[in-house]
């Protein structure tokens, strides 16, 4: 959590703001329009929309598992570090 703290922290005041809009439209979007259903029980259930079938629950464990660690991953490498010292 400290990471995407720190991250958001060092975007500038109109990205942050632009953000927060995009994240707030997407959000009033999906309630709007009824996908928030349909994208909730793809995520518990694994239930793929306009069909009887569902993806078996270990299959979803490791797409969690591969999408947490992509995300973990871009915001390691966009973490900005200082540079190492020169040698004289």
């Amino acid at each position: 959590m400290n990471v995407i703290v720190e991250f958001f922290k060092s975007l500038s005041f109109k990205l942050r703001i632009l953000l927060i809009c995009i994240i707030s439209a997407l959000i009033v979007m999906l309630l709007q329009f009824g996908l928030y259903d349909v994208i909730v029980n793809f995520i518990i259930a694994g239930a793929i929309p306009g069909t009887r079938m569902s993806i078996p629950y270990w299959l979803m464990l490791l797409f969690y598992g591969a999408i947490a660690l992509n995300i973990l991953i871009a915001i390691e490498n966009s973490a900005q570090r200082p540079l190492p010292p020169k040698d004289d």
